[in-house]
């Protein structure tokens, strides 16, 4: 069911967290960075959309938890294709994709058949490409640039109330 959907662009905060491999916020607390919920959703958001950013999609909040994956204005979803289908050539070390028509027709890794519809649809079934992989999230650039700003944020918090 959460995979469904993903393909459909909504995303909750559970799933961002998931995807990008960031430390569960009560394992931050009892590591004694203790961000509020509300900071740690604002922050997860914002990491997840530049992470987005780097095939010219985002994330825009359309709900309490609830978030929807679009293009950028100035891209296209055939860009995002052609991006994604770029990213499973270099994780796979070969050619796979050739052409980003050819997302539409087949799963880019799997290279199973799949009939998308259109760019979009086909860009979201392919949004597990930017998903960072479970053996090694907590090293990954995600986790460890998501703590940095969660500490920087609370050292802010901090000088405003000292202030």
């Amino acid at each position: 069911m959460p995979e469904n959907r993903v393909e459909l662009g909504v995303l909750n905060l559970r799933q961002i967290v998931q995807w990008l491999g960031l430390p569960p916020r009560m394992q931050l607390v009892k590591e004694g960075v203790d961000a509020s919920e509300e900071l740690y959703r604002q922050l997860a958001a914002r990491l997840a959309s530049a992470h987005l950013g780097s095939v010219g999609l985002l994330l825009t909040q359309s709900g309490d938890d609830r978030y929807e994956v679009d293009v950028r204005p100035e891209a296209e979803w055939r860009d995002a294709a052609y991006y994604l289908g770029h990213l499973a050539n270099l994780q796979a070390g070969r050619l796979v994709v050739n052409d980003p028509e050819e997302m539409l027709r087949r799963d880019a890794l799997s290279g199973h058949a799949r009939e998308y519809a259109d760019y979009r649809q086909a860009v979201l079934g392919h949004l597990y490409l930017l998903a960072v992989p479970p053996e090694n999230q907590g090293e990954q650039a995600p986790a460890r640039a998501f703590r940095a700003a969660l500490e920087a944020a609370l050292e802010v918090e901090k000088a405003r109330h000292a202030a």
